[in-house]
C-alpha cells in the first residue's frame, strides 16, 4: 500500500468511505470538491490517515470543518468548556475552490506569525470589542 507521500490526488478519492464516528487518526487530508453544498460553498472531502497511510474517506459532503468542534471546546464541550472558546473553521470557496481558514467566534481575529518555513496562525481578541 502506498503512503500519502506517494499517492496521486485522484487515488484519495478512490478510497472507501468509513462510517465509524469518533475514529482516531494521526492526520486528515482535506480535498476541495467540485460539488456545491446547499449552503452555496463547495463540499469538502476528508481522508483519515494513520502512520502515513490513507485509511479512507471520513467526510464527503460537508461544507465546513469546525476545528475542535462547532463550539471550539472539544468533544465534551458541555462539561469541559471553562473559558471562552475560539471556534476555528475551514470551508471551500465556491468559485475558486480554495480553502479558507477563519474564526467564527465574534470579536476574534487571526494573527499571523513570521513568513518562515513553519507558518503560524493565532487567534486574538480584538481590543475594540
Amino acid at each position: 500500500m502506498k503512503t500519502i507521500y506517494e499517492m496521486e490526488a485522484h487515488e484519495f478519492l478512490d478510497l472507501p468511505f468509513i462510517d465509524k464516528p469518533e475514529q482516531a487518526f494521526d492526520s486528515i487530508i482535506i480535498i476541495p470538491s467540485q460539488e456545491l453544498h446547499d449552503s452555496g460553498f463547495n463540499e469538502i472531502i476528508c481522508v483519515g490517515v494513520n502512520k502515513n497511510t490513507a485509511v479512507g474517506i471520513v467526510c464527503n459532503f460537508s461544507d465546513i470543518i469546525y476545528i475542535d468542534g462547532i463550539t471550539g471546546c472539544g468533544r465534551d464541550w458541555l462539561t469541559q468548556c471553562t473559558k471562552a472558546p475560539v471556534a476555528w473553521s475551514i470551508d471551500c470557496l465556491p468559485k475558486s475552490q480554495l480553502l479558507r481558514l477563519f474564526i467564527g467566534t465574534p470579536g476574534f481575529k487571526i494573527s499571523t506569525g513570521r513568513n518562515v518555513s513553519s507558518f503560524e496562525v493565532f487567534s486574538y481578541k480584538e481590543s475594540n470589542q
